[in-house]
C-alpha cells in the first residue's frame, strides 16, 4: 500500500500506536480488554503498523458507508415501522422493542444456517443464481446486522476494526498456538 512514513507523522507515532495497542489487551493470554478501550483512531493506526499493504481506513470508512446504505434502504422500506400501527419500533415499551431486537438477531443467525446449508449442497441462490448460496447468504447476514446496527446506532465499524487490531496480539490467535494442542484450530 503506502510506505510507513507516508502513513504516519512519524515511524515513532506508528510504534506508539501498536504499543498503546499492547497496553490495553490483558495479560491473560486470552486477548480481553482492560478498563479502558482502544479508540477506533488508534486501532486503525495500530492497523496500518501491523499491514501497511492492507486498506484499514478505507475498510473502516466503507463499513460505515455500508452500515449506513444497509440501514438507510431497510428503513426507506418500512421495516422498522410496525405494520398494524404506522409507528416506528424503536418507540415500542422497552420489553417489546428487546424481543424485536432478538427477534432480528435470531433472522441474522437463519441466514447464516442458510449460508451453511448453500454451501453444504453446492446450492447457487435462487434470486441470484449466478451467484453461490454461500455467498448470497453471507450477504444477506451482513446486510440484517448493518441494518440492525444503524437501527440501533452501534459503531459496528469502530468496533471491526478495532477487534481486528485486538485479534492480531491475542496469543490465542498467533499459529504456533493454534497449532499447541488445545488451539484454536479454525
Amino acid at each position: 500500500m503506502r510506505p510507513l512514513s507516508d502513513a504516519y507523522p512519524s515511524a515513532a507515532h506508528a510504534a506508539r500506536a501498536l504499543q498503546m495497542l499492547g497496553s490495553h489487551l490483558s495479560g491473560t493470554g486470552t486477548g480481553t480488554m482492560e478498563q479502558k478501550p482502544l479508540a477506533p483512531n488508534d486501532a486503525i493506526l495500530a492497523l496500518d503498523a501491523l499491514a501497511p499493504d492492507l486498506p484499514v481506513s478505507d475498510a473502516h470508512l466503507g463499513a460505515r458507508a455500508l452500515q449506513e446504505l444497509c440501514h438507510g434502504l431497510a428503513a426507506k422500506s418500512g421495516w422498522w415501522i410496525d405494520l398494524e400501527t404506522g409507528e416506528d419500533v424503536r418507540t415500542w415499551p422497552p420489553k417489546f422493542f428487546l424481543l424485536w431486537v432478538q427477534a432480528k438477531l435470531g433472522l441474522i443467525t437463519s441466514e447464516v444456517s442458510e449460508a451453511v446449508e448453500g454451501h453444504r449442497k453446492g446450492l447457487q441462490d435462487d434470486h441470484l443464481p449466478h451467484r453461490s448460496g454461500i455467498e448470497v447468504e453471507l450477504a444477506d447476514a451482513i446486510i440484517r446486522a448493518m441494518d440492525l446496527a444503524g437501527g440501533l446506532g452501534l459503531d459496528v465499524a469502530g468496533a471491526i476494526i478495532e477487534k481486528l487490531a485486538v485479534n492480531q496480539q491475542r496469543a490465542d490467535h498467533k499459529i504456533e498456538n493454534r497449532n499447541a494442542a488445545g488451539g484454536k484450530a479454525v
